[in-house]
Formats: structure tokens, sequence, C-alpha cells
């Protein structure tokens, strides 16, 4: 997809500090695909967070920009009381940055004469306005009435695929090739039948009992799947409503907007109910927990005389002896940590005090 400069003017108006300068102002967006594949992928890997759906529902119409600040005051309001109140002042543009590559978002940039580029302000794109919003939406209303993420059924959107498509995609390919079948089925007659890599199956296929949405069993040495009570949930109230809003969009029919009203009337309620299900597997989340794991293991050090092996502070945490090893040797200088080798494979950590 190439990126389109819509429109450019000169401003000799533009406020940098005190002084006044002058540059260009600029407005860019990506041309939206056509072909249903996508835009079913773009869709998938953009609105498996709550938070990127609200931070489109939060944008105004087309050719009415937004400035970062206001985006994030925004955001920030809207999230009130919530574990993401406190966001990181650039998460709402990066968010907008994100979904403007992807044709949803279109930006307005302005280029000093120095040649350093800032964004002014953010809007949506016709794509955007329409299709844009009703999956968000459609993503929001899904996870507050049924209690879970669809980052934790979707995944990251990595690209893992050997035709370079993301996770998120992939593993709805699986949910509806299981949809039909009511039996389990082999595991490797599954991966074989939609042609991936065994290697990339497994991996996908093994999130996918972790999360919930297929079901497992094991006869013999062979390993058996069929898809979950929440898989076919999954299915039934967020792809194939997906499904349809992306066909209509390619019919150049009118989306109904009964959802998105009914959502940007009470967007706060749904940010304010997706929020805990979302952060729970969130970056940020997740680095929380790493900090609280490496302090406990100091303060468990510490706490002993001698020092402790690998081997007890991974009874500590709850982590294979290795990541831990690899955890402190990391933080060994943060911590003033210092290691020695106690027995083969384990590893005794000592704090200089």
């Amino acid at each position: 997809m190439e990126r389109h400069i819509l429109k450019e003017s000169h401003s000799k108006a533009d406020r940098l500090g005190d002084a006044v300068v002058s540059g260009k102002i600029r407005v860019e967006s990506v041309e939206f695909p056509h072909d249903f594949q996508e835009r079913k992928e773009i869709f998938l890997a953009s609105f498996n967070k709550s938070t990127a759906c609200v931070v489109l529902l939060l944008l105004p119409e087309v050719g009415r920009f937004v400035p970062p600040k206001g985006l994030y005051k925004g955001f920030v309001r809207t999230y009130d009381g919530t574990v993401f109140e406190n966001v990181n002042r650039n998460t709402p543009a990066d968010y907008c940055r994100y979904l403007a590559k992807r044709g949803l978002v279109q930006v307005q940039q302005f280029e000093y004469e120095s040649g350093y580029v800032s964004s002014r302000g953010f809007s949506l794109t016709e794509a955007g306005r329409g299709v844009g919003r009703s999956v968000a939406a459609l993503a929001l209303s899904f996870e507050a009435q049924n209690g879970f993420s669809l980052f934790e059924v979707l995944r990251s959107p990595n690209r893992l695929s050997s035709d370079n498509r993301s996770t998120p995609y992939t593993v709805a390919r699986f949910l509806e090739y299981l949809y039909p079948i009511n039996d389990f089925q082999r595991k490797s007659d599954i991966i074989r039948s939609l042609g991936f890599p065994n290697d990339l199956g497994f991996r996908i296929l093994m999130s996918m009992t972790e999360s919930g949405i297929v079901e497992r069993k094991v006869v013999g040495n062979s390993v058996f799947l069929k898809i979950s009570r929440n898989g076919r949930m999954v299915v039934d109230e967020f792809l194939e409503p997906l499904n349809f809003l992306i066909r209509q969009d390619i019919e150049n029919c009118e989306p109904d907007d009964g959802l998105v009203v009914s959502v940007l009337s009470r967007l706060s309620h749904y940010a304010r109910q997706t929020a805990p299900l979302y952060f729970l597997h969130s970056h940020s989340n997740k680095m929380r927990a790493h900090d609280s794991n490496i302090q406990a293991m100091v303060r468990s050090i510490d706490e002993s005389d001698f020092g402790m092996t690998s081997q007890q502070l991974s009874r500590v945490v709850g982590l294979h002896p290795a990541t831990v090893i690899r955890n402190l040797d990391r933080n060994a200088d943060r911590f003033n940590l210092r290691r020695e080798r106690y027995a083969k494979g384990v590893i005794k950590f000592t704090r200089d005090r």
C-alpha cells in the first residue's frame, strides 16, 4: 500500500515555544485495501485491543483534526478510574499512527524548515468513519458482553506464518475451519488441511488451547482437537458479523450505525468494562509482573544468609530456572548481584551490599 499526500500548504504562524516558525502542513493517509482478506487481517490485528477501538471511536469525522494533546485528554477522560487513566501521553497518538498505516486514520503533519516533522492532528479516513467504526464498536461490544478480551483469543499481531499473515488472522482461519466440525480432529490433519507448516500450526493451536477456544484430548501418541464453546462464541458473535461488515462495505452498502451510535453514547462505560480484560494481557502488565518477579527474587536473596540458587528462586516466583538465570543476569548491575556456579546447570546468586 502506498502513502498518499492528500493536501499540502504553507503555514507562517506555527508556534514552537515563543517563536513563530514557518513550514509546510501535509495530510497523509494510506489507501484502504479493497481485497476482503486484507481488510479482515487489518481489523483482526488492529482491534484485538480494546484501547485501539476506543482511540478510533474518539477521532473526529473526515477532515476535522484532533491534536495529540486533545486526543490524550479524551482518552484519559474516557478511561477515568481504570488502569489506563495513567497511560503514557504518547500511547493514543501511537495507536493512531498504527491505524494510519492501515488506511483507517489520516495524520496532519507539520514539516518545519529544518526538516523536522511533527504530528499536528488525527482524523478518520472514509474507511475509518464507515466500516472502521462499525468493527471497533463490534469488538468493544463483544468483549463487554462476554467478559473476555479478544487479545487473549487472537493474540499479538506478530507475523508468524509462511505467507506473512498475522497471528490473529491465522487464529481466525483455524477457528472458522473447525466451526462446522462437531467431532475431535487429529491435530496434524487440521494443520495439513489449512496448508500451514507443522511448527507454526503446533504453536498456534497450542495458544488456542491455552486460551480456551479449542478443546484437546490425547489418544495414544496422537493429539485431537475441536472447537470449544467459547470458540464457537467468537465465530458466532465476532467473526461472522465482521465478515458481514466487510462484505457490506466492499459492496458499497451503508452500514447500520445502530451499534456505533449505542457504543459512542456510552463509550466510557464500554471502556471501563473492557479495560481490565485487556490489561491482564497487555505489555504494560507483563512488564509490571516481570519487574515484580525480579523484586521478589532480590528480596529472597537479601533475606538469605548464603544466597539462593536458581532452583530455589524458581520455586519463589514460579518460573523455569533458566528464565530465573536469564532475568537476574540482565539485572545484575542494577541490583549488585553476583553469580557463581553451584552445580551443573545451577547458578547461585548473592548480593553485594
